[in-house]
């Protein structure tokens, strides 16, 4: 198993916007002040206000008690840990029964999986930076669908096997802005474990990874910039896009010669 750096992906989830509004309660995660519990109240307040006239005294207790339920549970950080734990577990699932799978099996699998834990339209548009603002609609859908195929074949390639590995968690806790932080390690039978800080946020109520730094101080998102921006500056957003997909491309042929090579031996 070859894993020296990630990549990380997600296919963005649509959010839906609320209707009649005035006669439900809403449940979105609301972050709490970093300095006393005023706003906090008043929000979660205001909120109660939005049921229609009549509803008892009971339901609009349980209203409330239900949406602060809600808000603690998206802003804990232990839940971030969790979040990351079952990450890990589903590619540990995955990598047990890598050979079985072959790379098209592996890249399906993936390509379910990681959208339920990564923020990868993030992750696209700030690898770009300013640049994902001049892009045109078809432009913008061409390198997402380029980003996003890319990140998944990268997976599919690095978790080939599996000889013992494990993940663990080490660490979790929310920064000044509300996102969470949660250091882990990849422990390897035969190597230095492979320290991991993951970054998330909240997306429509749930932590999803939106950076990783590796051994806790490379970011992934900064390499990725750094090797795209010398691309568009010389030829464009047309030519990263080829690129992209080119590097998919040999990434699959290369693992499938490995594959057949290792079934002649």
């Amino acid at each position: 198993m070859r894993i020296f750096y990630f990549t990380w992906g997600m296919l963005t989830p649509s959010i839906q916007d609320g209707h009649n509004a005035m006669f439900k309660v809403s449940v979105m995660p609301i972050v709490p002040p970093r300095k006393g519990n005023r706003r906090w109240l008043c929000l979660l307040c205001a909120s109660v206000f939005l049921l229609p006239l009549g509803t008892g005294a009971e339901e609009v207790a349980d209203k409330v008690e239900e949406t602060a339920a809600v808000a603690e549970s998206a802003v804990s950080a232990e839940d971030a840990g969790r979040r990351i734990d079952e990450f890990h577990l589903a590619l540990l699932e995955v990598m047990k029964v890598a050979a079985a799978l072959g790379f098209d099996g592996r890249a399906k699998r993936l390509q379910e999986l990681l959208p339920a834990y990564i923020d990868q339209g993030y992750m696209a548009k700030k690898t770009l930076g300013r640049k994902w603002k001049k892009l045109t609609a078809q432009q913008r859908k061409d390198f997402l669908e380029a980003f996003y195929v890319l990140n998944v074949y990268s997976y599919a390639d690095r978790f080939s096997g599996y000889s013992g590995e494990k993940f663990e968690t080490l660490s979790s806790e929310l920064d000044e802005q509300g996102d969470a932080k949660v250091e882990s390690r990849v422990v390897i039978m035969d190597g230095d474990p492979v320290r991991l800080l993951y970054r998330m946020h909240i997306v429509d109520g749930r932590w999803l990874v939106k950076d990783v730094y590796l051994n806790g101080s490379v970011s992934e998102m900064a390499l990725r910039r750094s090797e795209y921006s010398s691309i568009l500056k010389a030829e464009g957003i047309d030519a990263l896009i080829v690129a992209l997909w080119a590097k998919s491309d040999a990434m699959m042929k290369d693992d499938m010669a490995d594959s057949k090579a290792i079934s002649k031996e």
